[in-house]
């Protein structure tokens, strides 16, 4: 909002919340605005505000998703704008099967060092794309229910070689 406040001579009106906003100005300022907002939004910009990262809840180990975990999980909801999802890092942990799904998509099962497996699912991400050493992932645990069959599984989120973590 600040920078369209700053761009506020050029607009009809605007307004809205962090995940949405709504503007209004006349057809023949479009290219100003354009050019006024881009200027202002990189003079508020740093360099740090183009590093990526995902933030993320604390660390877990597969042997911690069990049934207490999704209970203490559940009471936690409902999960949206406000109260987002968990989402924890988990170590050192190998590929067992990679299934396409789709033409995006991989589901799959992951094992870590003490040999625990979950299943997984990865959107907007090919099974060949999947390391084939030892990885850390970002993800959310989630329970996957298909045909009345419940089953833990983590959304992996994003995903890094591990380097002895």
């Amino acid at each position: 909002m600040k920078v369209l406040s700053e761009c506020a001579g050029l607009l009809t009106r605007f307004g809205g919340h962090p995940m949405a906003v709504g503007l209004g100005m006349e057809k023949d300022k479009i290219e100003q605005f354009y050019a006024e907002f881009e200027r202002t939004v990189r003079k508020h910009m740093s360099a740090q505000d183009l590093v990526d990262h995902i933030d993320y809840d604390g660390e877990i180990e597969l042997t911690e998703l069990n049934d207490s975990f999704f209970q203490i999980l559940d009471g936690l909801g409902p999960f949206g704008h406000g109260n987002p999802q968990p989402v924890f890092r988990i170590n050192r942990l190998e590929t067992v099967k990679a299934i396409p799904v789709g033409e995006q998509h991989t589901r799959g099962i992951l094992r870590d060092r003490r040999g625990d497996c979950m299943d997984f699912i990865a959107f907007n991400r090919s099974a060949d794309s999947l390391p084939r050493t030892e990885w850390d992932v970002i993800a959310t645990p989630q329970i996957n229910e298909y045909y009345g069959e419940r089953k833990f599984q983590v959304q992996l989120l994003d995903l890094q070689p591990s380097y002895g973590t």
